[in-house]
């Protein structure tokens, strides 16, 4: 439009509403005046730059950008320059020589200003306003580097990840990340496109990520800068390396049917993944209402324990009673006030700063506990760690059960073993002190008693007598000291001689508070802690009883062995019965004899 009023001025007079031309010694000028039109096209352009000016002069003031404020005032100056010549110089009347138009020369010294710039500063390279919508919500790091290695923009993300500010990074070698990421931008080495993986560290957190860097390229195939792109792949990486320690703790299930060493290798795969101090497994003992250690494993040392471990009494340690009753993991931090004291006591005494609790079950039934300690720092678990963690003491609890079905197949087996050799003695031996020393001997060996006594009962005396015995390996001086033959009276032992006569056992415990006092004197005469009494009946009559001791430590039978005691008590019976028979029958033979004799002594 501007051109048009300008060819066609002489037709409407709205550009110059008078021109003529001056004879000025050798030079010709142009003398004009403006019109209305002249002024609207100039106007409009005044207002263009003015606004761009304007624009950028805002950018310059809130812009953190040291390296792109410097730009954006090199733009606006050489924007500026034409205007103001134009404004205040020609217009105006101020030019040194009136004949020289000053307007032109500024434009032709602002052009090539702004090539200039273009080209010595990277103005190309200035990020568009559309970068604040795109780049800030993109969700990985973000980093846009120029060809000489100069951070140009980064996202917020990057910012979080590198610890940094724009202020701090913006215009600085990508060096200044700290990381050796310059290979990256080396044209000759052909990274372009291709991903490459990079751990990096913030604090004590170590995250995995794959790099990508993509070539911003100009009209021509230039490179104008490069835009890297940081993805974080760390849980992808985790996930994988709890389907290989899942895989591994499977395969060693599978494989190993030791206890012991399924447990160590599980306890020290959870220690590891949570990078934590130590691990510890425990069995639920449900009938004591105690948790008992079974195996406890450091970064630097494995205590196995053969023989049950430190036991604690869930009535004291209400938070692992939760754990397992609920069967949910739970974790206790010694600084959170409203955690279980009693727990946060037992942490600061073995100095475990974080504790994370997780059951161990197999569907509805839990029989344990792991415990995950940390000493160093306080950790906080993640959903992440919890899952990991739960899944190891699930293949756990697994070991345990293939152990426990390994281990009561052979007791049954063993069982039926023992019950077919007592049969076979009875059998084949008709001495009874033989028979009943074997099948005491297997009732003491089978559920470990330190000692075993086999008594006969007379109604008529109320009198036991004791025919048979077996004293244990790890019997005290006091029970190695013989008793057989021994008699005992049971004068006031009715309720006991019921039971017996019922075919019901009994248990007695040297704290229990309803012994009598021929009883307790009897306990702390051979250091008794437990007895069971099984017993001896043919016939639903009472023949004896059998008393399976317990020195060493107070001990609850469980109901596995009673019933196996029973039975073998029934063998014992049995053979009581033989040898009695047998001994019956004898006498009757010797009986004819002499009767026989008798009578031919006298025809």
């Amino acid at each position: 439009i501007s051109l048009i009023l300008v060819f066609t001025n002489e037709w409407h007079g709205l550009v110059f509403s008078q021109l003529s031309l001056q004879k000025l010694g050798s030079y010709v000028i142009g003398i004009y005046t403006s019109g209305i039109g002249f002024w609207l096209i100039v106007g409009y352009a005044i207002l263009i730059d003015l606004t761009g000016v304007y624009v950028m002069f805002r950018a310059y003031i809130h812009s953190e950008r040291k390296m792109f404020r410097w730009e954006l005032f090199a733009l606006m100056s050489a924007f500026s320059v034409p205007v103001g010549i134009f404004a205040f110089v020609d217009k105006f009347g101020l030019a040194p020589l009136f004949t020289v138009r000053l307007t032109p020369l500024a434009f032709g010294i602002a052009v090539p200003l702004v090539t200039a710039l273009m080209n010595r500063l990277h103005i190309m390279e200035l990020m568009p306003y559309a970068r604040d919508v795109v780049l800030e919500h993109i969700e990985d790091a973000v980093i846009i580097v120029s060809n000489n290695n100069k951070i140009l923009d980064l996202n917020k993300a990057a910012n979080e990840l590198f610890a940094s500010n724009d202020r701090q990074m913006i215009g600085a070698d990508i060096g200044a990340l700290g990381y050796p990421l310059n290979s990256l931008f080396d044209n000759s080495q052909n990274h372009f496109g291709q991903p490459s993986e990079i751990q990096l560290s913030n604090g004590s957190t170590q995250k995995h990520f794959v790099i990508k860097n993509t070539p911003l390229l100009g009209w021509q195939g230039e490179t104008l800068s490069n835009i890297i792109m940081f993805t974080d792949i760390t849980e992808i990486k985790n996930r994988t390396v709890e389907v290989g320690t899942l895989l591994e703790a499977i395969k060693a299930i599978s494989s190993n049917m030791d206890l012991s060493d399924a447990l160590r290798l599980i306890a020290k795969q959870i220690t590891i993944l949570l990078n934590a101090d130590s691990c510890t497994i425990s069995y639920w003992d449900k009938e004591n209402d105690v948790v008992v250690t079974w195996i406890d494993y450091t970064q630097t040392d494995v205590l196995l324990l053969d023989e049950p471990g430190m036991t604690y009494a869930l009535v004291e340690f209400p938070a692992t009673r939760f754990v397992l009753e609920n069967k949910q993991a739970l974790a206790v931090q010694i600084s959170d006030s409203d955690a279980d004291q009693t727990e946060v006591e037992n942490m600061l005494s073995i100095g475990v700063i974080s504790r994370l609790m997780l059951p161990l079950a197999i569907g509805d039934t839990v029989t344990g506990l792991v415990e995950i300690d940390h000493d160093v720092e306080a950790r906080e678990f993640s959903l992440s760690d919890i899952r990991i963690a739960q899944a190891l003491c699930d293949q756990a609890a697994i070991a345990i059960q293939n152990v426990n079905l390994l281990s009561e197949t052979q007791r049954r087996l063993q069982e039926q073993s023992l019950l077919r050799e007592a049969g076979m003695a009875i059998s084949s031996a008709l001495n009874l002190e033989v028979v009943l020393s074997r099948i005491s001997e297997q009732m003491g060996q089978v559920i470990d008693a330190t000692g075993v006594y086999v008594n006969t009962y007379d109604p008529t005396t109320k009198k036991s007598l004791v025919i048979a015995e077996y004293i244990g390996p790890e019997a005290n001086d006091k029970e190695r000291v013989s008793i057989l033959g021994e008699e005992f009276p049971e004068d006031g032992h009715d309720e006991f001689l019921e039971l017996m006569k019922a075919g019901l056992h009994d248990v007695t415990h040297f704290d229990d508070p309803d012994l009598t006092e021929y009883e307790q004197a009897e306990m702390q005469k051979y250091s008794g802690k437990s007895i069971l009494y099984i017993p001896l009946r043919i016939k639903n009559q009472l023949i004896g009883y059998v008393e399976l001791c317990e020195t060493r430590q107070r001990r609850k039978f469980t109901s596995d062995e009673i019933t196996l005691c029973h039975d073998l008590a029934q063998q014992a019976a049995i053979a009581f019965d033989n040898a009695r028979l047998y001994e019956q029958a004898q006498q009757e033979i010797a009986d004819r004899r002499w009767a026989e004799e008798e009578l031919a002594k006298h025809r």
